[in-house]
């Protein structure tokens, strides 16, 4: 099978689902693909194509069918449905989807976002209704997780759930759990599902089915924009949609979003997972949507109708959290020079002295000490002169040493105010590729990179991979970003970005890496925030332990 055949059934699948299977994973797709179609006595190039075919009716019968209205869309939908040839190929179908997808997941996973919903979100509800969506529900276990985690909050809880793959729906349905669905991240609120769990034995944990059917568990495309439940009356509070984006692309990852944003209520809270939501940049973002974050917790809000008719709009889909700010000493130093005024000793007035009815003398011992007290006038008016004259010195040497300091403070000054000159203008740079990027309009995105000076080397290659991986171009992101960790050794934004595109593209060895400098960079920096600007509004803490988590995953 060579690698047209596989690069055609991959955008049919695109097509059709929204799922995109890149390059890393052709080898174990095309034995995957191999071994389906010696179970099905064909050779593997007529099964892909038949495959493809399916997969293209699929997708043009699920545009047309919104054409055809009233009793005869309900007739050509009946008869499609109970097709056999249609049937067979949709459990082939379900079992590629399944096979393309990673359905890794357990109670409670990311232990800190529970933490969030009982601590911020669930009280609000108490005592009240609270439609819960879990958006790719995969074998259960995150709708569940929510289930008795709302109930215990006194919520009135209704938890719907949808995944595209119907195998990990029919394993939902069956509630037979292993022990890797009970891991330590979460087991802080494994006790809540103890009531519901009615037997274990040495290979299986099983939970209630009334509690299972207590959550309305469908098939649904996200893709397709429907509403997977039309007959709720209401829109949902909140809606969980994790590890799902990673198999869209940007323009997919918009549409989804837009999609899922209808479905929230105003103030209605989405949540994606902690390692994800960092590749959601703000151009697939709505802007009835506000990013939020709660210590290491990121989520979006739905803004309410208030909020919406006040928002001005600032044509940037680039929104600092907070601007880049330098360790400046804000003190001067003022060094004012102490003179210490020594006053000469005076001789005494040596007049003779004069009294009544006595005769004037001068004695030998009177005259010698004169003399000695002379010599002593001498010897001190000497030595003033020569403290005089040492301190003039030290004053001079005091005088030169501030002037040179104060000298040196506003040289660095100086310099410290044209770096961030630089910067300041790096950052109008990005915000305008941030602009063009919003109107993919990629071509003038790049022209503006061409503004930046050869000083500015590493923005540049930075800002072109920025540019490429918002374009899915992640070959080219690789390069330019591998190139901004050369010109910059600490460069850890670079790092970062690097690691997430190493990650899409299957190489995790080499993605661990990235985030494992991105670390020791921000360990070590006296400054992470001067890079923050270049971050999509997410603070170089979160940056950090997000960094840490993705080593793991």
């Amino acid at each position: 099978m060579n690698e047209q055949i596989l690069k055609r059934f991959s955008e049919c699948i695109f097509n059709y689902s929204g799922l995109q299977i890149t390059t890393a994973q052709y080898s174990s797709l095309k034995l995957f693909l191999e071994k389906k179609a010696q179970e099905n006595g064909q050779p593997t190039e007529d099964f892909c194509e038949t495959i493809c075919q399916n997969l293209e009716q699929e997708t043009s019968q699920a545009v047309s069918s919104n054409l055809i209205i009233g009793d005869l869309a309900e007739e050509f939908a009946e008869q499609y449905k109970n097709d056999a040839i249609h049937k067979k190929n949709k459990k082939i179908l379900h079992e590629i989807v399944n096979f393309i997808t990673v359905n890794e997941t357990y109670f409670f996973r990311e232990e800190k976002q529970f933490d969030f919903l009982h601590n911020v979100v669930f009280p609000k509800y108490m005592g009240k209704k609270m439609n819960i969506w879990s958006a790719a529900c995969s074998t259960g276990e995150e709708p569940l997780s929510l289930l008795t985690h709302s109930r215990s909050c006194n919520i009135e809880s209704n938890v719907f759930a949808t995944d595209i793959d119907q195998i990990v729906l029919q394993k939902f349905q069956r509630g037979q759990y292993t022990n890797n669905s009970f891991r330590k991240d979460g087991a802080k609120y494994h006790h809540l599902l103890t009531p519901y769990i009615t037997k274990k034995d040495e290979n299986f944990i099983f939970i209630d089915k009334n509690l299972i059917k207590s959550v309305k568990a469908v098939q649904f495309n996200l893709t397709s924009g429907k509403n997977p439940f039309p007959e709720v009356t209401e829109k949902m509070d909140l809606i969980f949609i994790r590890n799902v984006f990673i198999y869209f692309d940007v323009e997919t990852r918009k549409k989804v979003l837009k999609f899922l944003s209808s479905m929230l209520k105003d103030d209605g809270i989405l949540l994606f997972s902690i390692s994800e939501i960092a590749s959601i940049d703000d151009y697939v973002i709505p802007q009835d949507l506000i990013k939020i974050n709660s210590q290491d917790v990121y989520y979006f809000r739905h803004k309410t109708v208030e909020e919406l008719k006040n928002s001005v709009s600032i044509g940037s889909s680039c929104r600092i959290l907070s601007t880049n700010s330098f360790h400046k000493s804000n003190s001067t130093e003022n060094e004012a020079d102490e003179k210490k005024s020594n006053s000469l000793m005076s001789a005494s007035s040596r007049g003779n002295g004069n009294g009544n009815n006595t005769t004037q003398t001068i004695s030998a011992t009177a005259a010698a000490k004169e003399y000695l007290q002379k010599i002593r006038e001498n010897n001190q008016e000497k030595e003033a002169k020569e403290n005089q004259m040492s301190k003039k010195i030290d004053t001079t040497l005091q005088k030169e040493k501030s002037s040179l300091h104060t000298q040196m403070h506003s040289q660095l000054q100086t310099q410290n105010q044209e770096f961030q000159k630089e910067l300041i203008s790096v950052e109008q740079v990005f915000k305008n590729v941030c602009n063009h990027i919003n109107n993919q309009d990629f071509s003038a995105a790049k022209q503006l990179t061409l503004q930046l000076n050869p000083e500015q080397k590493t923005f540049q290659f930075y800002i072109q991979g920025y540019i490429a991986y918002q374009q899915d171009e992640k070959t080219e992101a690789e390069k330019l970003f591998s190139a901004a960790e050369v010109m910059e050794k600490d460069f850890w934004p670079a790092y970062f970005y690097h690691g997430l595109v190493l990650k899409d593209v299957g190489k995790q060895d080499k993605a661990i890496f990235c985030f494992k400098k991105c670390c020791e960079i921000l360990e070590s920096k006296r400054n992470p925030l001067e890079y923050n600007f270049l971050l999509d509004s997410f603070n170089p803490s979160y940056i950090y332990s997000l960094c840490h988590k993705l080593q793991n995953d």
